[in-house]
């Protein structure tokens, strides 16, 4: 072996160590900001935000009973609003992968089944537009 076929390899290894490296260091973003979500939904003012909007959710199965209540009490669409830009960020981040691609097994606690209730998004979605 020369020493131009060891410098190459050394060049080679190096460019392997670079690469896992920057895959490891993707990853540990990845994670970390995954953490920072948790952490976010760990604040005691976003576990009651959560509770409210749960306890909207299941005032009734009358869409037009929830949209009333939200336009009488200012404070609970508040609440709302925070709650799906949260879960905004926490979409456009998993679409984009800034976050863990395994969040949903880190986040279990937030299934969105309100006490055994699915939520499905795009009713409540269309529910949010007819606030506006």
């Amino acid at each position: 072996m020369t020493l131009q076929d060891l410098i190459n390899l050394g060049s080679m290894i190096g460019l392997l160590l670079t690469a896992l490296g920057l895959f490891l260091s993707v990853q540990q973003f990845k994670l970390n900001r995954t953490m920072q979500y948790m952490e976010y939904l760990s604040k005691p003012e976003l576990i009651e935000i959560r509770a409210a909007v749960e306890e909207w959710l299941m005032s009734s199965n009358d869409d037009e009973a929830r949209i009333k209540l939200l336009e009488n009490n200012h404070k609970l669409h508040s609440q709302v609003r925070v709650f799906v830009s949260f879960c905004t960020q926490i979409s456009t981040a998993y679409r984009f992968g800034t976050i863990h691609k395994k969040w949903h097994l880190i986040f279990g606690f937030l299934s969105f089944q309100p006490i055994g209730r699915d939520l499905d998004f795009i009713r409540f979605g269309e529910l949010l537009k007819a606030m506006k």
